[in-house]
């Protein structure tokens, strides 16, 4: 579908299945060995990827729309660390983080910066039972029952991703795979002319950000900066950094209204430098929005919650993607925290009316 609109679509496989092919037995394979293989895993992905992406930049620059889909992702190793046996890895939580010291890299930096996006397609184990095999995977020899906890697994180890997508087993196969069309169409700013859309973002006004919670559910805190930048054609055109301590990610945004009413926005990792660059043309008639950002996952949902601090300090809202089926059933909805209205669509809870420094404190 993106190459007939102009796109170069490379397709990077799955590392694993290619080393796995080749004839190593995990059951045969000591502890050491096997966190060694969980390492050179890692660096072989990076390294495959690292040269796909060279090309792509290379065309990138000559004009050429490029993307690049990756089957699999850096973070995915990391699910066989969660005190999950799988493949008969014997691999724990503190062998990842010695063989992310080992490499020199940092967590939050391969889950956030590598890739602009990350779509996680739910395992036909969870849901859609009877449609799980191994038929597609030779080396896959995990069971239903492991399939599921794996599955579970990956999907946290991709939490605080800037933009982390989940395409559930709620619908037939092949609406879920229309739902990553729309997906990837709406991530990289191009307009959805297929009609019988599915995915639609819904706002809450919370009644404040939750002072307890459940322990099973992981989450992960940022801080957040919005800027706004000087516009001359109409368009909305916004920075973002984001991250903890002493680690950021910046992105650039710009939001275009279409004729037809639809909105379409591309997103852009940025550089240090660049960001920088672009700090400098900051809308003087707009504030910084500064906030606290909570990112979790719930029943398959990706949500953030945002914690205003600056302006409108106090203001607390959620967003999550939803299929457009469920607009008027709240069982998606995280049951622990409070919701005073939805406020999806309203402009007085957009961050582009929040920014102006004319707008009262709410």
């Amino acid at each position: 579908m993106l190459e007939n609109m102009g796109w170069k679509v490379y397709k990077i496989s799955e590392t694993s299945t290619i080393l796995l092919s080749s004839g190593v037995e995990f059951s045969t394979l000591t502890k050491d060995q096997q966190i060694s293989f969980q390492m050179n895993l890692l660096k072989v992905m990076i390294t495959i990827e690292d040269s796909i992406m060279e090309l792509a930049a290379s065309q990138a620059s000559g004009g050429q729309n490029v993307v690049v889909i990756c089957d699999r992702g850096t973070m995915d190793p990391s699910a066989c660390s969660l005190n999950v046996k799988c493949f008969f890895i014997d691999v724990d939580r503190v062998d990842w983080i010695h063989i992310l010291q080992q490499m020199s890299m940092a967590e939050a930096k391969l889950r956030d910066e590598r890739y602009d996006f990350v779509i996680h397609m739910e395992s036909a184990a969870n849901g859609a039972e009877k449609f799980y095999g191994n038929e597609t995977n030779s080396v896959r020899s995990e069971n239903m029952e492991l399939a599921k906890i794996l599955d579970q697994r990956i999907l946290e180890a991709w939490n605080g991703h800037p933009s982390l997508h989940v395409i559930d087993n709620s619908t037939p196969f092949d609406q879920k795979l229309k739902k990553v069309v729309e997906t990837v169409l709406l991530r990289l700013g191009l307009e959805d002319r297929r009609g019988g859309k599915f995915l639609r973002k819904r706002k809450f006004l919370l009644k404040g950000f939750p002072t307890s919670w459940n322990s099973e559910i992981g989450f992960r805190d940022f801080h957040v900066e919005h800027n706004y930048l000087i516009s001359t054609d109409g368009s909305q055109a916004r920075i973002r950094k984001r991250g903890i301590g002493d680690y950021y990610t910046y992105t650039l945004t710009i939001r275009k209204n279409q004729k037809d009413g639809q909105t379409i926005e591309v997103r852009r990792t940025l550089t240090p430098r660049e960001y920088e660059a672009l700090y400098s043309q900051r809308d003087p008639s707009r504030s910084s929005i500064i906030k606290t950002r909570r990112v979790f996952i719930w029943e398959n949902h990706y949500f953030h919650i945002d914690k205003f601090h600056s302006p409108a300090p106090g203001l607390v809202l959620m967003e999550g993607f939803v299929d457009k089926r469920k607009t008027n059933d709240d069982s998606w909805l995280p049951s622990f925290v409070k919701i005073n209205a939805d406020v999806t669509g309203m402009d007085k809870y957009s961050m582009y009316y929040l920014s102006l420094k004319e707008t009262q404190c709410m």
